[in-house]
């Protein structure tokens, strides 16, 4: 008995626990979605700015803000077919930060693989 009470214990404070995980990130998502009206560049010409600072196709954006710098955080996927991460400044559309997306480099290359794995057979 006293194990079913730890187990039904350990569950509610499980449940608690994502809760309280999912109201952390919808006020977050509330406050981005607030500041980002705030700021001077759109996320339409955070893409454009992107997309010409890497040829291909903008593959997700979303605003962010760290530090207390606001910017948008746009994923091109490159005409070389790797996925670049570039930062956009929200208020002058500079670009903060641009870098090879490992993530998606690596599971693009995990799928190349397995695609070349899988003709041999």
């Amino acid at each position: 008995m006293k194990k079913i009470h730890t187990i039904i214990a350990t569950t509610l404070v499980g449940v608690v626990f994502a809760l309280g995980s999912l109201t952390i990130q919808a006020q977050d998502s509330e406050n981005d979605a607030f500041l980002a009206k705030k700021a001077s560049i759109t996320m339409e010409q955070a893409i454009a700015i992107a997309i010409k600072a890497v040829p291909g196709t903008a593959v997700k954006a979303e605003f962010d803000e760290e530090k207390g710098q606001s910017f948008w955080e746009v994923e091109v996927l490159a005409d070389n077919q790797q996925t670049m991460e570039l930062e956009v400044d929200a208020h002058n559309g500079s670009i903060l930060k641009q870098k090879l997306d490992k993530v998606d480099h690596e599971h693009n290359h995990e799928e190349a693989e397995y695609e070349e794995d899988h003709e041999e057979q």
